[in-house]
């Protein structure tokens, strides 16, 4: 049966940006529905993909909330048949309607309660023209769930690599990501947009073509000048090397003479000559620019 134009619009169109919105979207979603059906409490019940089960709810202000059905009772529901809380949950005190939904994502539950059984023919057949949103909304919810979760680790990553990146239009005008460490490479930068190739200029990286064409006219990558916090424990771990000498390799690796980086770290000339010895017999350097090599190539550049 088609949902009444009424409830497209205060129903559907609420859940569908509740996709975007998060749980503050669901729980007007589910006021709405609670209303519609006259129930004292209205749930969504989803159960992922990866066995994480999640519940929102909307209750009536003035109504204890009723409690929801055990969800390892919820899994013997066969989906798009509506069930009463009595089907579903013999030992649940109070009426209730409950539906099953499915998608790659998961499973969910819509759940309307009350104290007694003032549902409806009309109210069931709502909840059952619902299901298959809820399913596309959760769906599409989870996936944007997982692609901000990869873009955070994706920033992450590049952050702790020390790479910056800013999508540039052809003037040179940063429309997103990161700002580059100052603005002169920017002009320079533009003059390049329109070429096909990867090319440098300003101290920048342009790749093309950019993700998106429609909003940038190149990518730029740049260093961004991270120091590693946790370079001498990762580079002593993976090279076996005492903390003293680490000390004096991460320094030499961040641009110190030998001259600097023992006055740095406290060491007479004579010391810090015989800790770089032991270094290159360590780590198999074969001398002061091959251990940089190592180190910005190892996993120590990224700690």
């Amino acid at each position: 049966m088609t949902l009444a134009r009424t409830d497209q619009r205060e129903l559907l169109g609420v859940l569908h940006a509740a996709a975007t919105e998060g749980p503050a979207g669901i729980s007007a979603f589910l006021e709405r529905v609670r209303r519609r059906v006259g129930a004292a409490s209205a749930l969504l019940i989803e159960r992922r993909a990866h066995g994480e089960w999640l519940e929102r709810r909307a209750d009536a202000a003035h109504l204890p909330p009723a409690p929801a059905p055990e969800h390892r009772l919820l899994l013997n529901l066969r989906p798009e048949r509506l069930y009463t809380l009595a089907e579903a949950a013999p030992e649940a005190v109070g009426a209730g309607r409950i539906i099953r939904s499915r998608s790659s994502s998961g499973d969910q539950w819509l759940v309307a309660l009350n104290a007694e059984d003032r549902f409806d023919a009309a109210d069931g057949t709502l909840m059952s023209d619902l299901a298959p949103h809820i399913a596309i909304a959760c769906e599409t919810a989870a996936r944007l769930e997982e692609a901000r979760a990869d873009l955070a680790l994706a920033r992450i990553a590049l952050a702790r690599a020390g790479v910056g990146w800013a999508l540039m239009d052809r003037g040179g005008h940063v429309i997103a990501g990161d700002t580059p460490p100052t603005g002169q490479p920017r002009a320079a930068f533009a003059d390049t947009a329109e070429g096909r190739n990867g090319v440098v200029a300003g101290g920048l990286i342009s790749v093309r073509p950019p993700p998106d064409e429609q909003r940038g006219a190149a990518l730029a990558l740049f260093r961004t000048g991270r120091v590693p916090d946790d370079a001498v424990p990762a580079f002593a771990a993976s090279h076996s090397v005492p903390p003293s000498e680490a000390r004096l390799a991460v320094a030499l690796a961040l641009g110190d003479s030998i001259e600097q980086a023992a006055a740095r770290l406290g060491l007479s000339l004579e010391t810090a000559r015989y800790y770089s010895k032991r270094l290159y017999a360590a780590t198999g350097a074969r001398g002061q620019a091959d251990l940089v090599r190592l180190f910005w190539q190892g996993i120590a550049a990224l700690a």
